[in-house]
């Protein structure tokens, strides 16, 4: 693009305030931290005594795990060094004004306590405790914005959830059932049990 092209960019309307709202506080803020954490945090991107040459977060689809070897990994999540005000603290520190965390990746696993699906770190895991409750708890009293990451189509360990296809049959998927028994549920729990979400 050279400076005549510039010229007939069309900048944004200063009349529609209402569309940029909503996204304002995190245009403002600048910077956030994103914590990456879930089941993947265990093997830390080693499987089977060998270091995988990809991100940790997508070893279960790599190396094409089966559902039922996966699941072994939460009875040995045990995050007991986990403080929520030593992390919001930390980001406070670093200058950020938001945090944002993954409250369910890829792998399935909700890391909170989900009514909707067991598979959660509050029913599978020793730790047992919601850590989304803890760090909503701290970001309301450090006055940083608590923000959701949620993967909402890839699911590998639901039956009908994307891009599992050494488990499930691709044919069988229904993503519909996917969307209203698993996904939309889950949301709705996370929009609604944790005070307010900055996205």
């Amino acid at each position: 693009m050279n400076a005549a092209d510039i010229s007939d960019v069309k900048r944004p309307s200063k009349k529609a305030p209402a569309k940029i709202a909503p996204l304002k506080w995190w245009r403002d803020s600048r910077i956030g931290m994103f914590i990456h954490w879930g089941l993947y945090s265990i093997p830390a991107g080693v499987w089977k005594g060998k270091r995988v040459p990809y991100i940790g977060e997508w070893l279960m689809y790599q190396e094409k795990i089966p559902v039922a070897t996966y699941e072994k990994l939460a009875p040995k999540f045990d995050p007991q060094h986990f403080d929520a005000a030593s992390w919001v603290q930390l980001a406070k520190d670093a200058g950020m004004r938001y945090l944002t965390i993954t409250t369910k990746h890829h792998e399935g696993f909700a890391m909170y306590n989900s009514k909707v699906s067991p598979y959660n770190i509050v029913e599978r895991t020793p730790f047992a405790r919601d850590p989304m409750k803890e760090l909503a708890r701290e970001c309301k009293k450090q006055r940083i914005k608590l923000c959701f990451y949620y993967s909402q189509d890839i699911d590998w360990h639901h039956p009908d959830g994307a891009w599992n296809t050494w488990d499930f049959d691709e044919k069988q998927k229904n993503s519909e059932r996917y969307l209203k028994e698993k996904v939309l549920p889950q949301l709705r729990e996370l929009l609604t049990q944790y005070g307010p979400v900055g996205m």
